[in-house]
């Protein structure tokens, strides 16, 4: 698989002290890195993954070294090959795994206030959509699914919510959300 963001050396006037480039990404122009006052500085800043709009981002890093330039164009092509590996791994599949791999799965949800002291006796669901539509009514919203490969493979397509940290892996068939407070009290 071909590099997301490619550097291509411009062929430079007699007068320029300093080598010019042009980023192409996926096979299209950019834009330049040039050399400025201080440093490089890439004229477009450098293109990454972000998940609204139109998924790419800028990453903007101001005049620097080449070998800086360089160092965050091989983060960003790696984040680019991780995404595009993401996208291509089709969801009937990743829901197949699921199914073979886990038993049944329960999912807790740890600090809604439904027990007494810090570890509170957790709100347990069956069912994913019986999840999604209890912690709507409480005002907890589902925000998109876990497609993290590097996360657990029982952990791929779990629904994520916008007020509680997870989906984290809670033994065989078990998946668990906690509140930030939750989260906070329990990890000192």
């Amino acid at each position: 698989m071909p590099n997301a963001i490619e550097v291509v050396k411009i062929p430079g006037a007699i007068m320029e002290q300093h080598p010019r480039f042009k980023m192409l990404f996926r096979g299209q122009l950019w834009g330049e890195i040039y050399y400025n006052m201080r440093g490089f500085i890439p004229s477009h800043g450098i293109p990454i993954p972000v998940d609204y709009g139109t998924g790419v981002g800028t990453l903007s890093i101001g005049e620097v070294s080449l070998t800086i330039i360089k160092r965050e164009i091989v983060r960003a092509n790696q984040e680019w090959k991780m995404r595009d590996r993401q996208a291509s791994i089709p969801q009937e599949l990743v829901k197949i795994a699921k199914s073979l791999l886990a038993v049944e799965t329960k999912f807790y949800v740890h600090g809604l206030g439904l027990g007494r002291g810090l570890r509170q006796d957790p709100f347990v669901e069956s069912s994913e959509d019986r999840l999604v539509r209890t912690l709507a009514i409480i005002g907890i919203h589902k925000i998109g699914v876990e497609t993290n490969p590097s996360r657990r493979p029982e952990l791929q397509g779990c629904p994520k919510f916008d007020q509680l940290l997870g989906p984290m892996w809670n033994g065989p068939g078990k998946i668990r959300y906690e509140t930030k407070a939750v989260y906070d009290a329990l990890s000192y």
